[in-house]
């Protein structure tokens, strides 16, 4: 069976999707803008300055702690298109953020009817009435343009956090707790109350309780340590510490194991004709450990938990791995065959 060594690189890809807030180890983040600050932001998860980032210009509206831990931004007026928030999360505001001079640009104003056309009153049930719903309301409401119950609307469920008036006009809502997934809010023009919101009976759920752990397994490992469970798991678990070491925020990483069980050792041996099974030419048996090395394929599931100031990441991962001593007699155990299955990837309040 063949198997090739991918785990600096893997553990190098998953790193590069948690944003660094860059503040000192230990420190409490706080958020660095305020509600009235006119800023630059990127729309999406990538920095300011990078190739797939969406700069967008607004102002904060609000900035939410506790479990939601983001800002709410009034984006600058757009000639043609409607007023609409956008929410980013705290944690990428050093890279994901900048201030602007000065207040945002005034609102448009539509031109003034011509002589001898009357503007045409506004419909009921338009833009001009008041919200019927207000803060802590449970709602369901359509997370797009159709009204609940057309073919196309998305019903989704939530508890009302703001009711914004003047330019914004809109309800920004926290939506119910859905497992294994982190928590959102979703704004939505108050025009659309009418077919795209009803009152739900009740409070929203309660969010689940994860469980993450804090503690790392039993170590460390030395060069005159055996194959065993423990051995493994705590070389596992380095290596988790490693991929997060260039985060200046990271606090501890903590981690527990689900599943561990090992398979039948095998010897790194030099292939039958030097060929793998799909003909391709590679002498050794596992390109990664030195010929001659025993070799212990294991199948792992784990929580990792990596712990920062105010929120916390948790994965839940699913992989094989093939663990043997290297060429300086050190225990490694990289990603073997199969892919890797993330079951649980959530951004936590603390």
């Amino acid at each position: 069976m063949t198997r090739r060594v991918c785990c600096t690189s893997l553990r190098l890809l998953v790193a590069l999707g948690v944003l660094s807030t860059s503040v000192a180890f230990g420190q409490q983040v706080q958020p660095k803008y305020k509600v009235g600050d006119h800023v630059e932001f990127s729309a999406n998860g990538a920095c300011l300055g990078e190739q797939y980032a969406i700069p967008t210009n607004g102002t904060i509206i609000q900035v939410n702690l506790g479990y939601t831990m983001n800002y709410v931004m009034q984006v600058d007026p757009e000639p043609g298109r409607s007023p609409r928030t956008v929410s980013r999360p705290i944690y990428t505001q050093d890279c994901g953020f900048r201030p602007l001079a000065g207040p945002a640009p005034a609102a448009t104003t539509p031109p003034a009817p011509a002589p001898g056309n009357p503007p045409v009153p506004a419909q009921p049930g338009g833009p001009t009435n008041g919200p019927k719903y207000k803060v802590g309301d449970h709602v369901e409401f359509s997370a797009n343009g159709a009204c609940l119950g057309d073919q196309f609307a998305i019903p989704t469920k939530g508890t009302i956090i703001q009711v914004n008036l003047g330019n914004t006009m809109n309800y920004v809502m926290q939506v119910d707790p859905e497992p294994n997934k982190s928590p959102k809010t979703i704004s939505r023009p108050i025009y659309t109350q009418d077919c795209g919101f009803r009152l739900l009976a009740g409070p929203a759920p309660a969010a689940p309780k994860y469980t993450c752990p804090a503690d790392p397994p039993a170590g460390p490992v030395s060069k005159t340590d055996g194959p065993s469970q423990q051995v493994f798991e705590r070389v596992i678990y380095d290596d988790a510490v490693e991929a997060e070491a260039t985060h200046a925020d990271v606090q501890k990483v903590g981690m527990s194991f689900q599943i561990f069980q090992m398979g039948q050792p095998y010897t790194n041996q030099i292939t039958q004709g030097g060929l793998r099974a799909d003909a391709s030419l590679h002498l050794l048996m596992h390109d990664g450990a030195p010929q001659g090395a025993t070799i212990y394929p294991v199948k792992v599931r784990y929580t990792e938990c990596i712990q920062r100031p105010t929120w916390k990441r948790l994965w839940v991962i699913e992989q094989n791995r093939d663990c043997f001593k290297n060429k300086l007699g050190d225990w490694a155990c990289p990603v073997g065959t199969g892919a890797t299955k993330f079951l649980t990837q959530l951004d936590l309040p603390n």
